[in-house]
């Protein structure tokens, strides 16, 4: 009688186990492709833009998201130094398991720089653009 119980239990939730979905992927940079360990992804239910699940990129850029309802999604993928990656309509249908490679963009930074002299005719003002930095050491005297 146990025994059939049990086996009556465990039918039962085979099916729902059946219907759970999940998105898996990787965050790399879209220059090299090298991984991004460290990124932040987050999982929006659309079109209500409800968060329903965040992650962090394992150490080979990879992130998984499990056990998820059937539906749409939108995900946000950011990592500092980038721009935020964007995947909209991410269609999940019960027992799928979709895959996502989120692909980073390094950010344009922009720096504004005044240089002040003790001649008033002196002042100037430039800008720039900067796509990388090295580690070298800059000397602006």
């Amino acid at each position: 009688m146990i025994n059939a119980l049990l086996l009556l239990a465990t039918l039962t939730l085979l099916p729902a186990q059946a219907e759970s979905a999940g998105i898996a992927g990787a965050v790399t940079a879209r220059q090299d492709g090298s991984a991004l360990p460290g990124a932040e992804i987050t999982l929006f239910r659309s079109p209500q833009g409800e968060v329903v699940a965040r992650t962090v990129s394992g150490d080979d850029g990879t992130f998984a998201f499990r056990e998820l309802a059937a539906g749409t999604y939108r995900m946000e993928g950011l990592f500092v130094g980038f721009a935020p990656e964007v995947v909209d309509n991410l269609v999940l249908k019960p027992g799928e398991e979709l895959e996502v490679r989120l692909q980073l963009s390094l950010e344009r930074l922009r720096q504004d720089v005044e240089v002040v002299s003790e001649k008033e005719d002196e002042i100037a003002t430039t800008g720039s653009s900067v796509e990388s930095l090295s580690g070298e050491l800059v000397d602006v005297a």
